[in-house]
């Protein structure tokens, strides 16, 4: 006759199949997060004090959000609102913006804008 498994005994199977298989629900994530900059928008004109800001998605959630101006790390951000602060004082001209968000499995997938540092005008 067969042997009855136990509810202990299913746990260990359970333990022992995640342990020869890993974390299952990152290894089978392969999709990159979304990412998107809300603000400013591209070809905006900022100056001084900007909020940089960002949206980002992933089905198995996102670790990180980082930020970059003309490809040099601003900050990071890692709970939304996605948001990065940029003193563009002294500036001028034209300056790139880059997102770059990673979700848990170390995909990533980012955005770049440009924006002209000036005078504003309303």
């Amino acid at each position: 006759m067969g042997q009855l498994l136990t509810r202990a005994g299913l746990a260990g199977l359970a333990a022992i199949t995640i342990g020869c298989f890993g974390d299952l629900s990152t290894q089978s994530d392969l999709d990159p997060p979304i990412i998107q900059i809300t603000s400013p928008l591209a070809n905006d004109t900022v100056g001084g004090l900007v909020i940089i800001q960002a949206t980002a998605a992933d089905a198995f959630g996102v670790a990180s959000v980082r930020f970059y101006i003309d490809d040099v790390l601003l900050f990071t951000d890692f709970v939304t609102p996605y948001q990065a602060p940029w003193n563009s004082t002294g500036l001028t001209g034209n300056h790139s913006i880059k997102a770059e968000a990673r979700d848990e499995a170390g995909n990533s997938s980012s955005q770049t804008i440009g924006v002209v540092v000036g005078t504003i005008r309303n």
